[in-house]
């Protein structure tokens, strides 16, 4: 898969499907849903790093949203994941102030996502 433009959500179906349910869980069975897949997660664990300790230990795959892209180590592949299914994420701050420079920094850079919201890895 990881030569792949896209992958649709039912073609990892034989790869054990590794979860964070920490805010992503409910959009990754919206895709299953859509797609009208059955939504079976193999693992759930609470730490993305575990969750990328064990894609890249080939226990599974993942489905994560575009914004983790950085976190994500050179050796995995993340490959856009269809159906699409996106989310809006607001960021709020002082009106009257300077936001501080890392908050600034978040900001310049989400202006600089790709179109794709969802991606496996």
């Amino acid at each position: 898969m990881a030569g792949e433009e896209t992958v649709h959500v039912a073609d990892p179906a034989d790869d054990p499907l590794i979860l964070s349910p920490n805010g992503c869980e409910r959009h990754v069975r919206t895709i299953h849903r859509l797609a009208g897949q059955e939504y079976t997660p193999a693992h759930r664990v609470r730490s993305l790093g575990t969750l990328i300790s064990m894609v890249e230990a080939g226990l599974g795959v993942s489905i994560l949203p575009e914004v983790s892209r950085p976190l994500i180590p050179q050796d995995l592949v993340l490959v856009p994941v269809t159906p699409h299914h996106s989310r809006r994420l607001v960021l709020c701050g002082p009106r009257k102030r300077p936001w501080p420079p890392a908050v600034r920094a978040l900001v310049d850079s989400v202006g600089r996502l790709p179109t794709g919201a969802t991606s496996l890895v």
